[in-house]
């Protein structure tokens, strides 16, 4: 960074392992939050503890149940570790000797996914709850940029947005290939971004829709459905879908969950409905991916 040429443009990524398992934060951090505490787990009402007699893989993300002080344990190192981050990032956008000094940095501060960390029996993530899909997005710009200082915009987003805002923050032209959409313009104040839900999907294991009041998961293994109001339930800790109040919410995401996967070629839609497929790999059927994958078992 000190070598570069100030007169032209650049791109930094940083990317950080942590907090991603192993959760190994530096002593200090994770005895703060052995002392101090952290939030407790959280089960929904629609969760069912892992079975420690069932056969299978006694350390897979879906069946470890830890309790007591592993689970405190685990938990503390997974904050201790997102605290270790903090001050790092600190130290690289510090204002005297850090990236900050630069009068035209905007920064873009996200991450991939979040952790289960027990919440729901879920460790990991590649599940649509908010525990792992919901991730920290902050932006900051110059004044120029228009977004205002510490505003908050509580709308559905996604990953493939971050592009699309790149290059219009950039001033080049957005691809129409792209699949995300600019948030610039929501980070002026201009309205959200003109979609009707974000579509969260982990073919093996879920395909999901929310537009940030409600989020619609469905199970295409077993066909099973969550339906969740974010706003009374940030938490995910209560099922609408089994609630015959919510039949006609349920039904109409339902559809709108049809309507995004009605051509896709793993059968998740067929005459018109969702189509429950058993389990399969996350691959397009037919692709060199899906052949390459048959041919090692």
């Amino acid at each position: 960074m000190e070598r570069r040429d100030p007169t032209l443009p650049y791109f930094l990524s940083v990317g950080l392992i942590a907090p991603h398992p192993p959760l190994q934060p530096p002593a200090f951090y994770f005895e703060r939050y052995l002392r101090t505490g952290v939030p407790e787990q959280v089960l929904g009402d629609w969760t069912t503890a892992p079975d420690p007699q069932a056969p299978g893989d006694r350390i897979a993300a879906s069946t470890v149940d830890l309790q007591g002080e592993a689970l405190l344990a685990a938990r503390a190192a997974y904050y201790g570790s997102i605290n270790h981050v903090d001050v790092q990032l600190r130290r690289l956008l510090n204002g005297i000797s850090g990236v900050g000094r630069d009068p035209n940095l905007v920064v873009i501060y996200l991450s991939d996914h979040g952790e289960g960390l027990g919440d729901h029996y879920l460790w990991r993530k590649s599940r649509a709850y908010e525990c792992t899909a919901r991730v920290p997005c902050l932006i900051t710009a110059p004044q120029r940029f228009g977004l205002g200082h510490g505003a908050v915009h509580d709308q559905a987003g996604s990953l493939a947005d971050i592009m699309p805002t790149i290059l219009e923050m950039a001033g080049l032209a957005i691809p129409e290939s792209v699949d995300g959409h600019s948030l610039l313009p929501t980070l002026r104040g201009d309205g959200p971004v003109d979609r009707p839900h974000v579509h969260i999907e982990m073919s093996g294991y879920h395909h999901a829709l929310t537009d940030g009041r409600h989020k619609y998961i469905w199970t295409p293994e077993t066909g099973a459905e969550l339906l969740f109001d974010l706003d009374a339930d940030p938490q995910e800790s209560h099922d609408l879908a089994t609630r015959p109040a919510a039949a006609e919410l349920l039904a109409r995401w339902r559809t709108a969950l049809v309507a995004a996967l009605r051509d896709r070629p793993e059968g998740f839609v067929r005459d018109g409905q969702l189509q429950a497929t058993g389990y399969r790999d996350a691959t397009i059927p037919g692709s060199p991916a899906d052949r390459m994958l048959a041919a090692s078992r």
